[in-house]
């Protein structure tokens, strides 16, 4: 874990020297019977590009992942060290180049997105797919266990009431499902608060075939400033 927050805070660093603002939220995920925590920290630098940093506090995956204002990837690195998993992917105009171990073994290759957009935080980006108000967005993503590119379709539903943590709120779900004839298999949800536009919640399957039910729910404030989130690196 000590070498989790300084690498966070290494990266912090760096990134809020260019950064105009920071958000950060922290959502529970609760895999099976497991819990952990997750934190998000969110630059938005003065460029326009976003950065994200991810640590799960559990399990010490670190994420760094650089978009632009639309949450469209250009850069994903990706560290797990319990699954020996250490990556990055870089997109090139309408391919992905994919570097680095995937539970111990190495790869080195291609992937063709098809010139849909690449999104890997798929929360953040339902947030503007909600925004924009289209009914349909179709996008591709990349797995980490197996650093496959599955090609996917989102589609906005309807406004349900849905409790987080002690709070009711309305909140307009996005149903995700694989493109072409995979769709049959199941689709995931998110769930994105009408009021303040934030992703809330996320229901799905860690392993389809088991129905072993994965669902992330919002824990703190989207909006932290940033001497706090600092005090918050230290102290983890």
């Amino acid at each position: 874990m000590k070498q989790v927050v300084i690498l966070l805070a290494a990266l912090f660093i760096t990134s809020a020297a260019f950064s105009q603002s920071v958000d950060s939220v922290r959502y529970e995920i609760r895999n099976g019977d497991k819990v952990e925590q997750v934190e998000w920290v969110i630059f938005y630098l003065s460029d326009g590009q976003i950065e994200i940093h991810s640590t799960n506090f559990n399990d010490g995956t670190v994420q760094t992942v650089l978009c632009d204002s639309q949450y469209v990837t250009s850069y994903w690195k990706y560290n797990d060290p319990l699954k020996d998993s250490a990556f990055e992917v870089t997109a090139y105009d309408d391919r992905l180049h994919l570097r680095g171990k995937i539970k111990s073994k190495y790869e080195d290759k291609w992937l063709d997105s098809d010139t849909m957009p690449w999104i890997q935080f798929q929360g953040l980006a339902m947030e503007h797919f909600v925004e924009n108000g289209k009914p349909i967005m179709k996008f591709v993503s990349i797995k980490a266990d197996n650093g496959k590119l599955y090609r996917l379709k989102a589609r906005q539903r309807e406004v349900n009431k849905i409790a987080v943590g002690d709070e009711q709120m309305l909140a307009r779900r996005v149903e995700v499902r694989l493109s072409g004839w995979r769709s049959r298999f199941g689709s995931v949800n998110y769930w994105i608060d009408e009021i303040s536009g934030q992703f809330v919640r996320f229901e799905g399957f860690s392993e389809p075939l088991l129905r072993r039910k994965l669902v992330y729910q919002r824990l703190a404030p989207s909006v932290q400033p940033q001497e706090d989130l600092k005090l918050t690196v230290r102290m983890e």
